[in-house]
């Protein structure tokens, strides 16, 4: 009855939210409103996310709130209502959780970067912060479960970034709760230090579990729960949460002995496994009570069951089935309610242990009397026939078709479908086709359509095995989730034949038919788009408009907009101004109207454009004869105001070039879209991409970078991202020409290169150019590992293509030999310089060597060091020497030979007493000294080579000289102690 009433009222209290918000006049206008009147407003607003998930009708009504005159009080508390709008939505809202934890996380920041706020508002933020933070965290672990690779990497990097702050917040927060004497402080303050305190622990656990040696963290982790146990006390609610904080971070680290101990403590101290020891202690226990340690059981059971199974032996097993039939005997018995979301991903994991381990279960399990065998022989031998007896698997499937039917439209749907898609996928599982579609539709909400298709041609399948009327009722639906899933993976032609199939063979189901008609006909007009001018494909939309003619009501508007938008696609725009024109209702009426407007786009008329833009978003839709609560409506009308207010702004910037407007209009039009339309995933970083361009055209860089920053936050992968990076990549360019301060063009280049990096990453066919280009860019800022990658992926990418031959020879490789040198790979870099050093042929040959092969200088020397070792000084974090180091070559005796012919002739053709000579003379004479550690005949040269130099003629021993920088001077001196005179 609860669900009901709730369900009743959520349109009533859409439409007055709507109402509201449409009526137009800003809260100024209005008369002076008392402050009851606002905090009923607040409340208002504040019901709107957290009882609905309305976030986004909240977040305008807190912006009409902000337009009005408001007390310094309301107005603090009406912006950190802002921010818990965004947590609390993000509780209701599954789909947006991830995004709504983030906003609320930033929202509470931004809230408390001000320099005045109230001791209780600042307090509450601080809590807010830390809860989001954590919350957060707990969402991205979830997805790092199932990436890989980069992806990966960057979830955990991210989770250690939100947490690294959040959890130093909260372990302040606890302190000053704490500091507070335990008999002064209020009930209030003691749920929300213990609220913290176990948030303080779920973060450190996260930390650990994102991070490679992750065992500080789970210490520390530990060690947060334990405090929370001590200072709660022993066997209260909140210590029985600490205990299984705790066996969580066992299971983290694989102690699944311990783990098993701390999650038994907390399962059996709330409701004992003995049932005569829990009749007897629940004798005067209300409802309630019960309910309240049956929390506890839901919570436990999960980590308890998977320490048991970890541990592999029978016993253990046996164990985890008897945890996992006193959470279902417990609730079966005593009547009590699974808690949303734990008591049902407790039963799902149930579930599947029973599947995994098998067996089968006894007894009236509808009274709570289930108990395990490992065989029906098993149970007949202990009193239970085998006509009371069903297998582990069967039982296991019915609570997950539970878990399906009590959650629908929920994650849980998902989950359970799955965990029923896992079970009657087992060789010699037979089930109703009803239960096959259930599965099914897990795999179809979870989005795996390849996998969705599959799993409705096996209901399909076994449709053929049951009689007409199970065919009539499931077939329509079941083809027309076939024909979707066809569709979303773009296979038109497949999902409109699918379509066809359903509207000739299995037609009577009103909903399903229209479905299906819709479906068809949008196939058919996805395929007229690729295929322009092919007759079957013309005759095949032909016969889906007459198929959703006959089967859809409202369906020649739809029919109508459909034609407009395929002679809008081939150009005809007066024939698509004719066809937007005879749409009159429906629900692509209003975007009928802004295609008007975007036929004058198309042909130019940008002042006409913009006229039909303004007419609709000003003045149709804030007509109360326009105003709507129905929400497919208020979805196309967010729509159809989305591409107006696009192309109102790209308006203005083709007219802004024209040298007709200014490109701060674009900006005031196109600046904020991202915000008001976050759900545009094309529009909203184009209309991004279209302000950073106006800022450029400005000279604006500063705002260049914000903009690009927001959508590299934003869209880090989307392609007007990369274009973005591009323009700014070119003002950066500018900046850095004109920059006479090295240090400046230094960091100049940085972000050149970052974005150069952006813009190659997602570009759907990086060019070599752009990609040469910003390898050079990281070689020059001595980003060794980042080039590295770099170079080996343009020689993935390009190394075939034979054009580019010379290019990879010049640029490419000997960079490539450069950064790996750099990094001590020696081996590594000596295998792709070779090829670019060839040996000269001998003197007396008549061949001589292609000067296109003769490496440059710098090329030649690297190669050299890499067979025969170098020497470079170690210099601390401010600069300052350290000492020399020295790095081992290939070398044998072949590679110190070639090393040597290499350095020899670059010592013999530079020009004496300069920085460069002396650099070559060092590592000749270093090289003859490591060589002779196996040739005792080369300990002379580096003597010789040394003596001269550091002769008394020359620059004696401490080895001073205007062109000797002192890291140089400083391995002289070092390496004539080593080799002595």
């Amino acid at each position: 009855m609860r669900k009901l009433a709730r369900t009743s009222t959520r349109p009533t209290l859409l439409a007055l939210a709507v109402a509201y918000l449409l009526s137009g006049a800003p809260l100024s206008a209005a008369p002076q409103r008392s402050e009851v009147e606002l905090r009923s407003e607040i409340a208002f607003a504040r019901g709107l996310a957290s009882n609905w998930g309305f976030v986004d009708l909240a977040q305008e009504l807190i912006g009409r709130l902000e337009s009005g005159t408001l007390s310094a009080t309301l107005a603090e508390e009406v912006s950190l209502l802002k921010c818990e709008t965004y947590f609390a939505g993000a509780k209701i809202d599954a789909k947006r959780r991830e995004e709504l934890l983030k906003q609320a996380i930033e929202a509470y920041s931004a809230f408390l970067r001000r320099s005045s706020l109230s001791d209780e508002s600042k307090a509450l933020a601080e809590a807010g912060v830390v809860e989001a933070s954590a919350a957060y965290a707990r969402t991205l672990s979830g997805r790092v479960e199932d990436a890989v690779g980069d992806e990966r990497v960057a979830l955990q990097a991210e989770i250690q970034e939100v947490l690294q702050t959040a959890s130093q917040r909260a372990s302040e927060l606890v302190r000053a709760y704490r500091s507070i004497n335990a008999e002064e402080r209020s009930p209030v303050q003691t749920r929300k230090m213990f609220e913290l305190m176990f948030a303080h622990g779920e973060m450190l656990l996260e930390l650990g579990k994102s991070q490679a040696e992750g065992g500080a963290n789970f210490n520390y982790a530990r060690q947060a729960f334990e405090r929370l146990s001590d200072e709660a006390g022993e066997g209260s609610p909140w210590s029985l949460r600490a205990f299984i904080g705790i066996g969580d971070t066992y299971v983290a680290e694989s102690n699944w002995s311990e783990a098993v101990a701390y999650y038994e403590f907390a399962v059996n101290f709330s409701i004992p496994k003995d049932k005569a020891a829990w009749t007897e202690a629940s004798r005067e226990m209300t409802l309630d009570e019960k309910q309240a340690r049956f929390l506890f059981v839901q919570l436990g059971t999960p980590g308890l069951v998977k320490a048991l199974r970890a541990q592999g032996d029978p016993d253990s097993q046996a164990a985890a089935v008897e945890w996992c039939l006193h959470l279902y005997n417990t609730w079966r018995r005593e009547g009590l309610d699974l808690v949303q979301p734990a008591g049902y991903i407790a039963l799902l994991d149930v579930a599947r242990a029973l599947v995994d381990i098998g067996g089968v279960i006894g007894g009236n399990a509808a009274a709570g009397e289930a108990r395990w065998f490992r065989s029906p022989e098993d149970g007949v031998a202990q009193g239970v026939p085998k006509r009371q007896q069903r297998s582990a698997l069967d039982f296991a499937l019915t609570q997950a078709q539970t878990v399906a039917n009590d959650n629908k439209g929920t994650t849980l749907l998902v989950r359970a479908q799955q965990v029923i898609g896992e079970i009657i996928t087992r060789p010699g599982v037979q089930v109703d086709p009803t239960v096959l579609f259930d599965a099914a539709q897990g795999d179809f909400n979870a989005q795996e359509w390849d996998k969705a298709v599959t799993s409705f041609k096996r209901v399909v399948s076994s449709l053929q095995r049951s009689d007409q009327a199970a065919r009539a009722e499931l077939m329509p639906k079941v083809l027309w989730h076939i024909g979707r899933s066809y569709a979303r993976q773009e296979r038109q032609l497949e999902a409109a034949l699918t379509y066809e199939h359903a509207l000739e063979q299995w037609t009577g189901d009103g909903v399903w038919d229209e479905q299906s008609a819709t479906g068809f006909n949008a196939a058919a007009n996805a395929l007229k788009r690729q295929a322009k001018g092919d007759a079957t494909i013309d005759a095949l939309v032909r016969k889906s408009e007459e198929l959703l003619a006959r089967f859809s009501g409202g369906a020649a508007n739809d029919v109508l907009f459909r034609s407009a938008e395929a002679a809008f696609d081939a150009k005809k725009y007066d024939e698509a101004r004719t066809k937007y024109r005879e749409v009159k209702a429906g629900s692509n009426y209003e975007r009928a109207i802004v295609g008007l407007g975007l036929c004058d786009f198309r042909e130019g008329k940008f002042d006409a454009a913009i006229k039909a833009f303004d007419d609709y978003l000003n003045k149709f839709v804030p007509d109360a004869k326009n105003a709507t609560t129905d929400p497919q409506k208020l979805a196309k009308r967010k729509e159809a105001r989305a591409s107006a207010t696009y192309y109102w702004g790209l308006s203005l910037v083709r007219l802004a070039q024209q040298g007709k407007g200014s490109f701060e209009s674009v900006i005031a039009k196109l600046g904020k879209y991202h915000e008001e339309f976050p759900e545009q995933a094309e529009f909203a970083p184009a209309a991004l991409l279209q302000t950073v361009k106006a800022y450029s055209e400005l000279g604006q860089s500063a705002q260049v970078k914000l903009v690009l920053e927001t959508m590299l936050t934003k869209y880090p992968e989307h392609r007007f991202t990369g274009e973005a990076a591009t323009a700014s990549y070119a003002a950066l360019e500018k900046r850095r020409n004109e920059e006479k301060d090295e240090a400046k063009r230094k960091t100049l280049l940085r972000e050149m290169a970052e974005n150069l990096q952006v813009a190659n990453r997602t570009a759907a066919k990086p060019a070599y150019g752009n990609m040469q280009r910003e390898a050079s860019h990281w070689m020059d800022l001595g980003e060794w590992a980042t080039a590295e990658e770099l170079l080996k992926r343009i020689r993935s990418r390009f190394g075939e293509d034979a054009s580019l031959a010379d290019k990879f020879r010049k640029d490419i490789l000997p960079d490539l030999g450069t950064a790996l040198a750099r990094q001590y790979k020696v081996q590594e870099a000596a295998e792709v310089l070779a090829p670019l050093n060839p040996k000269p042929p001998p003197k007396d040959s008549k061949e001589t060597l292609d000067p296109k092969l003769r490496p440059t200088k710098s090329t030649a020397w690297t190669y050299a060091r890499v067979l025969t070792g170098w020497v470079e000084m170690n210099t601390d974090a401010s600069g300052n020497l350290l000492g020399p180091k020295e790095v081992p070559g290939v070398g044998g005796a072949e590679n110190f030979q070639r090393g040597a012919e290499i350095i020899n002739q670059l010592a013999g053709s530079a020009e004496k007493w300069t920085a460069e000579w002396f650099r070559l003379k060092f590592d000749q004479a270093y090289l003859f000294h490591q060589w002779s550690k196996i040739d005792s005949k080369q300990a002379e040269v580096p003597k010789r080579e040394l003596g001269f130099i550091g002769g008394t003629a020359n620059l004696g021993t401490t080895f001073r000289h205007p062109e000797m920088p002192e890291d140089l001077r400083q391995l002289y001196v070092w390496l004539l102690g080593q080799v002595g005179r």
